[in-house]
């Protein structure tokens, strides 16, 4: 390994882990009649998840996993079946008293994602001594869809900064 982008995770729980388990369980539930359209699909999927789905973005975001399969049926893509049956090793941890990695390291966080948090920074620095880590104003966790010209500005500052050393 080279380096290392991380975008919006930091080395501490999560704390949107357990909604996206509800989340991905209420779309697994979701059953689309032949020959619905992709329209239709999403339309009854984004009413009914938005009774587990409080926010707008992880709603839309949620609903790109809708697709048409081979059969033409709705159908969800297979992210969400690997999603359900590997969830509990989905973590961003690392073990008591392992060792630093002191490549390059960048970590971009949205200044208003759940996943920006004094302890998540503390950790990132502890573990990556080398890292530089970014904070894009005003952006959430879709930071890329948020503010994608001043996240691409940092992955291009950092990919730069990487190939000159």
């Amino acid at each position: 390994m080279k380096a290392l982008i991380a975008i919006d995770i930091a080395p501490v729980k999560s704390p949107s882990k357990d909604a996206f388990l509800k989340y991905s369980q209420a779309m697994k539930e979701l059953s689309f009649p032949k020959d619905t359209s992709l329209a239709e699909a999403k339309s009854q999927a984004k009413s009914e998840l938005a009774k587990s789905v409080p926010d707008e973005q992880v709603l839309d975001y949620l609903l790109t996993n809708l697709t048409l399969g081979d059969d033409g049926q709705v159908q969800w893509r297979d992210i969400l079946e690997a999603f359900l049956n590997n969830f509990e090793h989905l973590e961003f941890s690392y073990p008591e008293g392992g060792r630093p990695c002191t490549k390059p390291a960048l970590f971009i966080f949205g200044e208003k994602s759940i996943h920006y948090s004094a302890e998540g920074l503390e950790k990132v620095k502890a573990i990556f001594p080398n890292a530089e880590i970014v904070t894009i104003k005003d952006a959430g966790h879709f930071l890329y869809d948020d503010k994608p010209a001043e996240f691409v500005a940092a992955v291009r500052r950092f990919c730069e900064g990487l190939d000159a050393s």
